[in-house]
């Protein structure tokens, strides 16, 4: 009764190992997006202007920003872009008027 108890747990141990290995090969990207999603929301929230958005994507992306667009017009980046890059766009008001914030992070 041991020897399948024991097989049993090293049978789930090898499917577990095999699990995390296939996730970790398939990771293509070191930023998490989740990273890059709440830069983005933390900017969004802390920014006073536009001018001050862009600086705080700028400073919580660091390297990993590819291109930063503000209403269409290329801002910060724009020669990292690939098709590995993987963008998020967000709509930000000052005073009465709506800016599209558009990053784009590499992996």
């Amino acid at each position: 009764m041991r020897h399948l108890e024991a097989a049993a747990l090293g049978l789930v141990f090898a499917v577990a190992t095999v699990y995390m290995a296939s996730l970790t090969a398939r990771q293509i990207s070191p930023v998490h997006h989740g990273t890059a999603q709440r830069a983005l929301a933390w900017a969004l929230l802390n920014a006073r202007n536009v001018d001050e958005l862009v600086q705080l994507i700028q400073q919580g992306l660091g390297e990993h920003l590819a291109a930063l667009y503000v209403d269409g017009q290329l801002k910060s980046g724009g020669e990292g872009l690939s098709e590995l890059s993987v963008c998020y766009a967000a709509v930000f008001f000052e005073l009465e008027t709506p800016h599209v914030v558009k990053i784009c992070i590499t992996p």
